[in-house]
């Protein structure tokens, strides 16, 4: 909210709306998600790869030979849903994350399931746009009582890269970053 609030201030028109993405894009977004992790890692020596990176490659290879890539969720969304959802906006103001994310230790030594569903649940909003090559920026605005930056997502249609750095800009002199102590930019 502050930083649709900043933004109106500078003079902005700041519309909300209350749609939700749908419920397919969330499994169409892991499952393009992991066929190109498992895409990324053809022709290298398996061997030499972290067991969750292997891990990762196998689960994007088991979805691509059953044709659940995600292929048809990035074209759908891609094609007509990015579209109908972001609808007269030029710009869209999302969270970037959902909750705090877990801590990072131990991220390879705990399963699978349990690391994608962390992921997905403390970040749901940025994969759609990433998957159907919308740009998008993440811009610090908040902090946490954590002492964690909290972060807003702008995204635009195709071609918007110059309108998000110039909100970019903007929302960074509204809301300097802090540095939290022991982190450094």
């Amino acid at each position: 909210r502050a930083a649709a609030e900043t933004l109106r201030l500078a003079g902005h028109t700041v519309v909300e709306h209350a749609r939700r993405l749908p419920a397919w894009l969330g499994p169409a977004t892991v499952a393009a998600w992991l066929s190109r992790a498992a895409a990324s890692v053809d022709g290298l020596d398996q061997g030499r790869l972290e067991r969750r990176s292997r891990a990762l490659a196998r689960a994007g290879r088991l979805l691509t030979a059953l044709s659940l890539d995600g292929r048809r969720g990035r074209e759908r969304w891609s094609g007509y849903g990015a579209d109908t959802w972001f609808g007269d906006a030029d710009v869209l103001i999302t969270p970037t994350l959902a909750a705090i994310p877990p801590k990072a230790d131990r991220w390879g030594e705990r399963g699978f399931l349990r690391n994608l569903l962390a992921n997905v649940r403390y970040a749901p909003a940025t994969g759609p746009w990433n998957m159907c090559g919308w740009p998008a920026i993440t811009v610090p605005v908040a902090t946490h009582s954590s002492a964690l930056p909290i972060g807003v997502q702008l995204v635009a249609p195709p071609g918007g890269e110059p309108h998000l750095l110039a909100l970019a800009a903007q929302l960074q002199a509204a809301h300097p970053p802090l540095r939290p102590p022991g982190f450094s930019f």
